[in-house]
């Protein structure tokens, strides 16, 4: 049997099933003169389950200051005191520091009686690195809660917070913000019938769209490294979007801002992307004049020959019929095509135009352009409604001028004879090819374009179209 000798016992109890209640709290428990509690109507709910009868004085955040004169004058008689908070350790986000740190003052015994802590129990099954700091509940305002975070978040290990469950939608809008780069777990009703817990990337947590009930324990794990060719990717993907509506020197600000890196190199991811789509038009230019005659200068100058390609020989058909033709199978796949689509052929080159509700169906439009008889080229004008300024993604885009970009290059790859339409990451490829090694190249040289989730080829040969022209 323990022997206690006099002072204050801070007393962990249940952070929700009481049969996690230690021997020694419920024997100390037992043996306190008088036992301090948040709210004596929970406290006497647990000692009712365990058939003990004490003296329960109300000691709270509202009360503290003016009942420590009291409870000093008890210990200093020699009682035995005990600390309880409603659930868990006793002064952690709790009341008891105030009466703690006077005990410390007057030299009056203190004396831990472990047991449930939100805290612990929480992080034990995060499966978040060892290290970790224990920060509590968060400021319920916007300016101070800022504040606060954007000093913790450069320490590199886990946090730990209390957060009211009707409030985590507001303080998960400010963890995006600030810990974006982290995982974030959740503990709720820990230890109770209707425990629940969720995992997540911080980044890719949604919203709660119903109401949480109670107290929730929040973990935030330590920064984790990421690859710095996806975070360029992404800071790429920003800086082409904002080039286009702001200045250099604009863009390089709010970037640095908003993704909390250096200035100098935000301006050199701008700079590559400037001289990036310099060579790109370059590039167009020069291959543009060749495709216009200029049969004595080809795609990077004078003096490169440009081989003969029978694609463009031996396979017209008249336009008319393909007009016709395409425009017949438009309107099989969909009725409203026949009004809303628009289709001009010029020497085997196909121009469609008008209006659609959805990406994908510009795309189904496209591979039933490639798929007319006697078609040389497409060129695929279709615009989105609801989105007279439809553009695909910074990265869509991205994507395309990459594969654009290594198809000119490729002086075996006759790159206006393709279409290239990306989509979600999701390239499109449509055209016509000399050889089965020219299919396979243009294939190849997708699968090499950073990002690209799925490359979808509707490529058609030569030889089989001159077989199928009739």
């Amino acid at each position: 049997m323990n022997t206690f000798k006099p002072g204050l016992y801070i007393v962990a109890t249940p952070i929700g099933n009481l049969d996690d209640i230690t021997l020694r709290s419920l024997d100390i428990l037992k043996k306190s003169d008088i036992i301090l509690c948040e709210d004596t109507r929970r406290t006497l709910k647990l000692l009712n389950h365990f058939k003990i009868k004490k003296k329960l004085v109300p000691y709270h955040k509202f009360n503290e200051k003016k009942e420590l004169t009291l409870v000093i004058k008890y210990l200093k008689e020699g009682k035995i005191l005990s600390l309880v908070s409603d659930a868990g350790t006793p002064t952690l986000s709790d009341p008891g520091l105030l009466l703690v740190k006077e005990c410390i003052e007057k030299k009056i015994n203190i004396y831990p009686v472990p047991g449930a802590s939100s805290i612990t129990a929480s992080y034990s099954i995060s499966g978040f690195e060892d290290q970790f700091m224990y920060y509590g509940f968060l400021p319920k305002k916007e300016k101070e809660l800022n504040n606060v975070l954007s000093k913790i978040q450069k320490n590199d290990f886990a946090i730990i917070f209390f957060i009211p469950a009707v409030k985590i939608n507001f303080y998960l809008e400010s963890f995006k913000k600030y810990f974006s780069d982290r995982k974030i777990f959740i503990a709720r009703e820990m230890t109770k019938i209707h425990e629940t817990f969720y995992r997540y990337k911080i980044k890719d947590i949604e919203f709660f769209k119903t109401k949480l009930k109670g107290e929730l324990t929040v973990v935030i794990s330590k920064k984790y490294n990421i690859n710095k060719n996806v975070l360029n990717i992404d800071i790429k993907k920003e800086a082409l979007k904002y080039l286009k509506k702001y200045s250099l020197k604009d863009v390089v600000e709010l970037i640095s801002k908003k993704e909390k890196i250096s200035k100098k190199e935000v301006y050199n991811i701008c700079l590559d992307l400037k001289k990036m789509k310099k060579t790109i038009n370059i590039l167009l230019l020069l291959f543009f004049l060749n495709s216009c005659g200029f049969k004595n200068m080809g795609p990077f100058g004078k003096g490169v020959t440009v081989s003969f390609d029978p694609r463009t020989v031996g396979m017209q058909i008249d336009d008319t019929i393909m007009q016709k033709n395409l425009i017949a199978r438009l309107s099989l796949t969909e009725k409203k095509y026949f009004l809303s689509i628009q289709v001009e052929v010029l020497d085997g080159r196909i121009f469609v135009t008008g209006k659609v509700d959805e990406p994908e169906e510009k795309i189904k439009i496209t591979k039933l352009a490639w798929e007319t008889k006697g078609v040389r080229s497409v060129k695929n004008a279709v615009e989105i409604k609801g989105q007279s300024n439809f553009k695909s993604s910074a990265n869509d885009i991205l994507i395309t001028s990459q594969l654009r970009t290594a198809m000119i290059i490729k002086k075996n790859i006759k790159s206006s004879n393709y279409t290239l339409e990306t989509i979600n990451k999701k390239i499109y490829i449509f055209g016509i090819a000399l050889n089965e090694n020219e299919k396979i190249e243009v294939v190849n040289e997708a699968n090499k374009i950073y990002g690209v989730k799925k490359v979808i080829p509707t490529i058609y040969l030569v030889s089989d179209l001159s077989r199928n022209k009739n």
